[in-house]
């Protein structure tokens, strides 16, 4: 006996509820006796070929031996056969498009070409559904079933007797899972992504019937929000769009512009501050939220006009540290090294680095740092410079 409220799994003499299996997910539903109703949350496979309902009995009681009714619920079960129909369709158009090396849970040994032709995938699975095969299931002899070039899924066993699942002329499968009547019950059918998951193997995604329907939902909402914020009607996003990219472009190039010169006259006031090592000059400066390119401009036009020069340049921008070191060619001839510099610089920081004699840069990631690690330059110069 089960009573209320009592999480069980009931077995049945038969059922119309469809057990996991397959790449199906089992159905749920209700099982109705005279005194009690039992939720049926997942149906599984048991032992010696047994159907387990597992759920809860939410009023009432149910007893060992009692006639009962089944109560499949339709919408998920329509669900899963639409799917399951369309894995089908999908199987068939990928040998179609791609080769009859194609197997379902097996190797794809085309990845590139799969994820070129996926759309000509989608659309063929389509074309199947809007041909409105028929389906039928037919249960034969496993020599007949080859003999009428039936696909069996990879790494399957099979007894004597099979079931055949035909749809049209379009796919002939052995299969046991639930189906439609009739492909165009699908509805339609959408490829979300294509990826690999292992060596050789690859995972299509994809939604059939009402879930492209919520799909289609979405994305038209999406597209209508876009269109609020960018104000502008559904037919012009992309080109206001384009256009807008193209604003944000030559707004950054303002920008950057901008803090070049204001920082080409804050490094001016720098110069006065330079070091003489051996006739050449060390120049180091901290600054903050400027991008690379900018400093490394700025480090160019102070090693110009210090001449015989080495400059060593610091940018914090928030958790990120930049270090830029040029020297000029006569302070090359002299032995310094803007390489060398900076990756003995960026060391006190917590970063690496290297480069070019002339030109170089490194990360750092100690913000506290950064003022010795400038200090550190004039050592590292007075070892080179011969």
């Amino acid at each position: 006996v089960v009573e209320e409220g009592i999480e069980a799994a009931i077995i049945l003499d038969e059922t119309s509820f469809y057990p996991n299996g397959g790449g199906q997910v089992g159905d749920k539903g209700q099982i109705l006796g005279d005194t009690g109703l039992f939720e049926v949350e997942d149906t599984l496979k048991g032992a010696n070929g047994s159907i387990k309902h597992i759920g809860r009995l939410v009023s009432g009681s149910l007893s060992k031996g009692e006639k009962v009714e089944t109560r499949v619920d339709k919408t998920l079960r329509m669900d899963a056969a639409r799917n399951h129909t369309a894995t089908h369709l999908l199987h068939k158009a990928l040998k179609e498009v791609l080769g009859d090396h194609v197997n379902q849970a097996g190797s794809l040994v085309e990845p590139d070409r799969l994820r070129f032709d996926i759309k000509h995938v989608e659309a063929r699975v389509n074309e199947f559904i809007l041909e409105s095969h028929p389906v039928t299931a037919e249960v034969m002899n496993i020599n007949e079933a080859r003999a009428m070039g039936a696909m069996a899924l990879f790494g399957e066993k099979y007894g004597e007797e099979v079931r055949v699942v035909k749809m049209g002329d379009c796919s002939v499968e052995l299969c046991g899972g639930t189906h439609l009547d009739n492909t165009s019950q699908v509805g339609m059918f959408k490829i979300l992504s294509e990826g690999g998951v292992a060596a050789g193997v690859r995972r299509i995604e994809a939604i059939t019937g009402r879930a492209v329907y919520q799909y289609i939902l979405a994305k038209d909402s999406l597209i209508n929000s876009i269109s609020d914020i960018m104000k502008t009607r559904e037919y012009n996003l992309v080109a206001k769009a384009n256009s807008l990219v193209d604003e944000n472009k030559q707004l950054e190039k303002e920008v950057h512009d901008l803090k070049s010169k204001m920082s080409m006259q804050n490094a001016g006031n720098a110069l006065e501050d330079s070091l003489d090592i051996k006739g050449v000059k060390l120049l180091t400066a901290k600054y903050e939220d400027m991008d690379m390119d900018t400093l490394r401009e700025v480090a160019d036009n102070l090693r110009d006009k210090l001449g015989t020069s080495v400059v060593v340049l610091a940018n914090v921008a928030g958790d990120k540290i930049n270090f830029v070191a040029t020297a000029s060619k006569d302070a090359i001839d002299k032995g310094a090294h803007a390489g060398n510099i900076v990756r003995e610089v960026a060391k006190i920081a917590g970063g690496k680095g290297g480069g070019r004699p002339n030109m170089a840069q490194a990360g750092g990631s100690d913000k506290t740092m950064v003022d010795q690690a400038l200090a550190s330059a004039q050592k590292v110069v007075e070892s080179q410079i011969k």
